[in-house]
């Protein structure tokens, strides 16, 4: 009877380290994601001018 209550309280804890190690490798996906993504909007940001330009005073009317 011990001897089976220890099992079970050995396999809850096993499931509660295999649950809490699932969760943690998650969190780590979905932050490099977020880094990811975070970076992409950042250079895709650098490349769109704030202002647009103003008319070429070179530009040729035909």
């Amino acid at each position: 009877m011990v001897q089976a209550f220890l099992l079970g309280k050995h396999s809850a804890v096993s499931y509660q380290r295999t649950a809490i190690s699932a969760t943690r490798t998650l969190l780590e996906l979905l932050s490099g994601a977020l880094t990811a993504r975070d970076r992409m909007s950042k250079t895709s940001r650098d490349f769109q001018p704030v202002v647009p330009a103003p008319p070429s005073l070179f530009t040729t009317f035909r």
